[in-house]
């Protein structure tokens, strides 16, 4: 019935107004008991109507959110409410870059290309909740490989991956470096397979910014 959707619709929204953060949509499905398609379609009818107010329904990945619209971040800025963010040096933009266009990746394929130890980086990336563990190769000393995560999609205001401006052939540019992509055969997960592959499709997006600003920049931690 209407007037049932239209009381979870109200539901939903008091719950990502309260929650204040990021809520997987299947937790939301799992609380109210409504089938996944029904969700959805509620959070598209949220995002709409948010559109040209001061607050967005931001979408991230798997999950959703209630925040504040990027338009107005100045004045909140300026009345002293927005956390200010942290800026990540050269070197931690350098390897999340890298990270981002060729996950799932590991530290020493980081290092080939940047020409530097990475770990500093990795572990700022860690700390700030940019990238994560997402399992480990079957080779030999079997090295983490890493991935982005939800916060990065977040901090960089976009949906998915997908997203991401694009990248010149990447084919062309592993074979250029002798890098071998990983296989998700090799890899040992952490978390469900399908869903590793599911989230990093990304091959065919798109790039602002020449993929060698990335292999020819500053080689300082």
């Amino acid at each position: 019935m209407i007037e049932d959707r239209n009381k979870y619709k109200n539901s939903i929204e008091a719950l990502l107004f309260a929650w204040g953060d990021l809520i997987e949509v299947n937790e939301i499905c799992k609380y109210f008991n409504l089938e996944k398609t029904i969700v959805e379609d509620i959070i598209d009818e949220l995002k709409s109507e948010y559109s040209d107010r001061g607050l967005r329904i931001q979408i991230v990945g798997k999950s959703v959110q209630l925040n504040s619209n990027p338009q107005y971040n100045k004045i909140i800025s300026d009345f002293g409410v927005k956390q200010k963010k942290r800026n990540l040096s050269n070197a931690a933009m350098e390897t999340l870059s890298i990270i981002a266009y060729l996950q799932p990746t590991t530290k020493s394929v980081v290092e080939q290309i940047r020409g530097v130890h990475s770990d500093g980086s990795i572990r700022t990336l860690l700390d700030r909740g940019l990238i994560r563990e997402a399992g480990k190769l079957n080779q030999p000393g079997r090295p983490i490989v890493y991935r982005t995560t939800d916060e990065f999609l977040k901090s960089f205001e976009i949906e998915n991956l997908n997203d991401l401006p694009e990248l010149v052939d990447k084919e062309e540019i592993l074979e250029l470096l002798k890098i071998t992509e990983i296989d998700f055969d090799d890899i040992e997960d952490i978390e469900p397979a399908e869903e590793l592959e599911e989230s990093i499709e990304y091959e065919q997006n798109s790039i602002e910014s020449d993929y060698s600003e990335v292999v020819e920049t500053d080689e300082t931690e």
